[in-house]
């Protein structure tokens, strides 16, 4: 489907008029931790009504109006120093909530320990529906000392805390591609152990093993809650076979399902996705990675302004 789907007005910045995009959906952010480092930050741009980034690749300076913004989705491993703020955002959102098991490895240096991140996601799903808090292991990795037994056990000591809080678990395996300062990063951390970051690779046949036991738990997880789902977020490979589809973690459909007494959002989805929310009608997000199905947003996120030090993160360039 081609249509335009972001438009523009023009804001006053110190007295200077400028043309900036004003999305109805905006994404904070996949860049950086807003509701973990950034809660203030992002008040303030709320009430300026827009935010001032850099193109990485022009250097030149654009804008993004919150004028048209009807839903806000949150990335965060941590959203706690974001739940005061949450209780007065008159706005629709939802989470993504990366919720790894990684304690005691070194790669998630600055998270909250898993308790209590546990403890927050319920807290989140009491306060605001579970369909609106959607937990990531992202990404699925072997690191020294660990087994395939070790991983799908760190999976499941989340997984079954989880169980009537949230509708949806996204994952991907780890992958480097592209991304030199993380590669350098995992290559420090893990030379003491004579290994790469390769290593941190599943072989096919771990994969084989981790995908059998996330069947198995979507299967178990069905019988108390049918809503619940396994998805992928943007890899390659098609698991379709396993009763496992690709995520659009920006996705229409849930916003049909969550939002569609918005006006605004009525407007922008289309009848298609309010009448028939399990067909996919918008087309996905250009501007993203490949393989990614998210529908169009803004992000108003900055790299290189997360301090949870994790090592394998792409968003962090140095």
């Amino acid at each position: 489907m081609a249509r335009k789907q972001v438009e523009y007005t023009t804001i006053n910045v110190n007295g200077v008029p400028h043309r900036a995009a004003a999305p109805v959906i905006i994404s904070a952010s996949r860049a950086t931790d807003i509701p973990a480092f950034g809660g203030e930050w992002f008040a303030k741009r709320l009430k300026d009504g827009y935010v001032e980034k850099t193109n990485p690749f022009s250097g030149k300076p654009y804008h993004i109006s919150f004028k048209n913004a009807a839903v806000f989705v949150f990335w965060t491993k941590n959203p706690a120093p974001f739940l005061s703020f949450l209780q007065n955002f008159n706005r629709s959102f939802y989470i993504q909530f990366t919720l790894n098991n990684y304690d005691g490895l070194g790669i998630e240096s600055s998270v909250p320990p898993v308790e209590n991140r546990i403890a927050t996601l319920k807290r989140l799903a009491n306060q605001y529906g579970k369909e609106r808090i959607l937990w990531r292991f992202d990404p699925l990795m072997r690191f020294p000392g660990m087994t395939v037994d070790d991983l799908l056990n760190r999976i499941e000591h989340v997984a079954k805390q989880l169980i009537g809080y949230t509708e949806r678990l996204t994952f991907s395996f780890i992958t480097l591609k592209g991304y030199t300062a993380a590669q350098k990063r995992l290559t420090h951390a893990l030379k003491p152990y004579g290994l790469s970051s390769n290593d941190l690779f599943l072989t096919g046949e771990e994969k084989e093993r981790v995908l059998h036991f996330l069947v198995k738990l979507q299967e178990n997880w069905k019988k108390t809650d049918p809503s619940f789902s396994i998805q992928t977020c943007a890899i390659p490979e098609d698991y379709s076979s396993y009763g496992i589809f690709p995520a659009r973690c920006i996705d229409d459909a849930l916003l049909g399902r969550l939002f569609g007494d918005n006006v605004t959002i009525r407007k922008f989805l289309g009848e298609t996705s309010i009448l028939f929310p399990t067909e996919i009608s918008l087309p996905d997000d250009p501007t993203q990675r490949k393989h990614c199905h998210c529908i169009v947003s803004k992000d108003i996120g900055l790299y290189n302004t997360c301090s949870h030090n994790c090592l394998y993160c792409y968003a962090n360039k140095k």
